[in-house]
């Protein structure tokens, strides 16, 4: 027996000293992936800092008394904001094209009704189209088309191709936004009249890191992963891309095909909506925020809407100031020195007089592991920077209204 053994013993260490390069190398790359993706998301954030301090700062000056009168100012404000976002949305686009080619991207799917999905996108293009000399057409909007998706990622895909049209379009010229029925699947469709596609080139405009004409693209801006992300993101739905022109001069149209679900009667979007107008009115707010200017700027934006704000510029700060009954709701930073986010929010709520108090995460750091940390240390969601201020009133009327519904079932229950 111990000879069999020994037998064996010189071609299993052979084996191991064969296999150990390739298990090195494999722990290797897991090492570098791992490291990408961290430095990837401290890049996120450490951009989107800057960015949402300017967007705040805009939306500041859009808001000022002395500003209603001055067209030249609000234009101004309103090109900034719009900036920001497209500044924003490259930098997602960044981070989701490394995640999906890592088979990394997972989606959140529910019903969408497609026309509400893509609203935001819409009223950012009337406005860029607008600026640029251009006219947005609309088509079956009306026809209530509910497609099984990730909202996210469905804005992501026509923000792409809406952008891609407001680039690549002529002053004078239009652009039309189409939707439709095509079997099973809803189809979105973004046709310009702009520069077109070379025959040579139409192959290939899917393609990370294609452009057309670097020389000429680069003037336009943008970094070639736009379309790319389109495709995968429709193929990871179940759907498809497709583009065709008729060359050069002669405009592009690209379309998209998502699985349809079929429409329950409502909007998905717009159940237990609450009146944006007036959901901050009182409401009293813990605003955490380790940057002064971010706290001053923020905390005006959410006193003109209405709130009562305490600003709070450490964890530990907050700490100190929270106690039961004083404050409706809780929006913090997340990166923070000494304490982050994460931690004075996991502290607060082993205060069983605080378990239930809402709170949101606002932060540059997007990613989905960075959304499910921060549900899981006591937050109850997660808004990525630069602030969408339209969905930042949608999320706290969410909250707010939740808190009431748990409060009145505590009562019911006593």
């Amino acid at each position: 027996m111990k000879r069999g053994r020994a037998s064996l013993r010189g071609p299993l260490d052979r084996l191991i000293a064969v296999e150990a390069p390739s298990t090195h190398r494999a722990e290797a790359a897991l090492h570098e992936n791992a490291l990408k993706n961290e430095f990837l998301a401290v890049m996120s954030h450490e951009l989107k800092h800057p960015l949402n301090l300017i967007n705040v700062n805009a939306q500041v000056l859009a808001t000022l008394p002395e500003a209603q009168g001055l067209p030249a100012v609000l234009r101004a404000a309103r090109t900034i904001q719009r900036a920001v976002q497209g500044q924003a949305r490259i930098i997602d686009d960044l981070l989701d094209m490394s995640r999906t080619n890592a088979g990394k991207l997972a989606l959140n799917r529910v019903p969408l009704l497609l026309s509400e999905a893509i609203q935001s996108c819409m009223a950012w293009a009337l406005a860029e189209s607008r600026a640029k000399g251009m006219r947005l057409v609309v088509e079956g909007f009306d026809d209530p088309i509910v497609v099984d998706g990730d909202p996210i990622r469905i804005e992501q895909i026509a923000w792409n191709l809406l952008s891609n049209a407001i680039k690549f379009g002529r002053a004078g010229g239009s652009i039309t936004v189409r939707l439709s029925r095509d079997g099973d699947d809803a189809r979105l469709e973004v046709a310009d009249a702009g520069r077109g596609i070379s025959d040579a080139f139409l192959p290939h405009v899917f393609e990370m890191f294609k452009q057309a004409d670097a020389a000429t693209t680069r003037g336009e801006g943008g970094l070639g992963i736009g379309l790319a992300l389109v495709k995968n993101l429709a193929e990871l739905h179940g759907g498809r891309a497709e583009v065709s022109s008729e060359g050069e001069g002669r405009g592009a149209t690209f379309r998209v095909w998502l699985p349809m679900r079929q429409h329950t009667g409502c909007s998905p979007l717009a159940e237990g909506a609450a009146d944006a107008s007036t959901v901050l009115d009182g409401v009293r707010i813990l605003l955490i925020d380790d940057t002064a200017d971010t706290l001053e700027t923020f905390g005006y934006l959410l006193e003109h809407e209405g709130a009562i704000v305490t600003p709070a510029s450490s964890g530990a700060q907050a700490l100190s100031l929270v106690e039961p009954g004083k404050f409706d709701l809780v929006i913090s930073d997340v990166g923070m020195p000494q304490m982050d986010g994460y931690e004075m929010m996991a502290e607060l709520r082993r205060k069983p007089q605080l378990a239930h108090l809402p709170a949101l995460a606002l932060t540059g750091y997007g990613r989905a592991q960075d959304v499910q940390r921060a549900l899981a240390s006591g937050f109850q969601a997660h808004l990525d920077k630069p602030v969408d201020f339209v969905r930042l009133r949608e999320v706290i009327g969410a909250l707010l209204a939740g808190a009431k519904d748990l409060q009145r079932n505590d009562k019911d229950v006593s």
